[in-house]
């Protein structure tokens, strides 16, 4: 319904100005641009919460991730180790036996150089042991049972055992058998000999044993 007040001014005519207007009809169905705007504004507040929670559970997500890889890195590198401890022990254990059975033949390789070189030459060598300072030095004997005398040649100087290889015991002839001191053992011209056996061992347990026969004097390593 719709009033209309008036005001009379004196005018002609008596007509009357309008003075004011009321109404008190409902109001009308919202006009096409603010329902634009309402349904933009809707719109944007959606977008806004979805990114929210993308975020945030992406932000999870990525809280969870280190734990994860850390733990298979862990995995993997315990894979690793014990295949690098299968692989690389047996090879470590490998590598003193070998380096023992070297300090080995390197002692009978001495031995039976100084055998044919007195066969060769007539005259007859020592190769004398130092039990105490793991070495030995072949030569000329000397006027004391257990000294030698320089001999020019390849093998004319001291030679030392590598360690952790050491002499275990040394037996010559029938004497008893020795572990400390120093030993002689004579190479004679005749290419014969005492008997003897020559043990060297390591820290780890490893042995080695050079046996020279008394019939050929050639002397050879013995696991």
């Amino acid at each position: 319904m719709l009033w209309i007040d008036t005001v009379d001014t004196g005018g002609p005519s008596g007509a009357r100005p309008l003075r004011g207007l009321r109404s008190s009809a409902a109001p009308g169905p919202p006009s096409p641009l603010a329902a634009a705007r309402g349904s933009l504004v809707i719109a944007r507040t959606l977008r806004v919460l979805g990114a929210c929670r993308a975020r945030r559970s992406r932000a999870r997500q990525t809280s969870r991730i280190p734990a994860a890889f850390t733990l298979l890195e862990v995995l993997v590198t315990l894979a690793v180790i014990g295949l690098a401890a299968t692989i690389v022990l047996p090879r470590l254990r490998d590598a003193r036996e070998l380096r023992l059975e070297t300090d080995g033949r390197r002692l009978a390789d001495t031995i039976n150089f100084g055998r044919e070189r007195a066969v060769l030459t007539g005259v007859a060598l020592r190769l004398v042991l130092d039990l105490d300072a793991e070495r030995w030095m072949l030569g000329r004997p000397g006027q004391v049972a257990t000294e030698v005398v320089s001999d020019p040649g390849p093998l004319d100087r001291p030679q030392v055992l590598a360690a952790p290889a050491r002499f275990r015991a040394v037996a010559v002839g029938g004497a008893p058998v020795v572990q400390r001191g120093i030993v002689a053992l004579e190479l004679l011209p005749a290419g014969d000999g005492l008997p003897a056996r020559l043990d060297l061992a390591d820290d780890r347990g490893g042995t080695v044993s050079i046996v020279v026969p008394a019939a050929s004097g050639r002397a050879v390593v013995v696991r």
